[in-house]
Formats: C-alpha cells, sequence, structure tokens
C-alpha cells in the first residue's frame, strides 16, 4: 500500500524502519530476517516459556502500531503475527515457518495488530480453526 500510494523510495524507507523497530523489540541472541515484499521472519531461541513470547509478539505488535515519519510524510501500519513453537509443534525450520505462515493468515483475516499460537483456536467468521504453536513468526 505505500508503495502505491507514496512510491517505492517511501516504501523502502517503510521497510527500514519497520526493521529497526523489530530489532528493538528482541534480544542479540534473536535473529529477524525479511523474506518478501513486507514479510518478516523471528526466530527467538532459547525461549524460556510461551509467556515470554507473548510479550514479545506485543511488544512488536505496539512498536509497529506507532505511525512511521518518512521523509515528510507519516505511514502507518499493522502486524500480524503466527507463533509456532518448537519442539512443540513441529521438528523442522520449514515447517515452523509453514506453521507460522498458517498463522499469520488466519490473524490478518480477523484484522490486524493481533498475533496467534499454531495451538491455539481462533473463531474466523463462523468456523473454528485451530492452531498451533512456534519460534518463528511471519510479521506482515
Amino acid at each position: 500500500m505505500v508503495n502505491d500510494s507514496l512510491g517505492h523510495d517511501f516504501g523502502d524507507l517503510l521497510l527500514i524502519n519497520v526493521a529497526e523497530r523489530l530489532n528493538q523489540c528482541v534480544r542479540e541472541v534473536d535473529t529477524i530476517a525479511r523474506v518478501g515484499g513486507d514479510e518478516f521472519i523471528i526466530v527467538l531461541m532459547n525461549v524460556e516459556s510461551r509467556k515470554h513470547v507473548t510479550l514479545i509478539a506485543q511488544k512488536i505488535i505496539n512498536a509497529l502500531s506507532k505511525s512511521f515519519s518518512l521523509k515528510d510524510k507519516k505511514a502507518s501500519i499493522g502486524a500480524s503475527i503466527g507463533i509456532a513453537l518448537y519442539p512443540d509443534h513441529e521438528k523442522t525450520p520449514k515447517m515452523l515457518i509453514k506453521r507460522a505462515d498458517e498463522m499469520m493468515y488466519v490473524v490478518k483475516r480477523k484484522g490486524k495488530n493481533n498475533f496467534a499460537f499454531y495451538d491455539e483456536v481462533l473463531s474466523v467468521k463462523t468456523k473454528a480453526v485451530p492452531i498451533k504453536k512456534k519460534i518463528m513468526a511471519p510479521i506482515t
């Protein structure tokens, strides 16, 4: 949307700002990677508890929901976060990413600025969708 409304230079600047805010939400041992477009994956290492992941997800949502100043323009975005935990939900990086991606789209359909673990049950419109958890969390 930013590329369409403000141009690619502003879109690129927004991605840089998003990456900087994400970096402020995680520890040095964690990894952030842009996987294309407006999607990022965050790998949290040595997570103590599900509560810890929840706190980080909320911190990310709070950080990204604040408007961005891009030169002389302002931009606002939202975050949809899908979470899968190793080894609870999957054992391979590829499948963890897949599960987190599935959950991200469930959250996105419900509205931005939220997160869900892969093993939770969310009400999507009138259907209950089983969800599982993971450490890798695509964010858009």
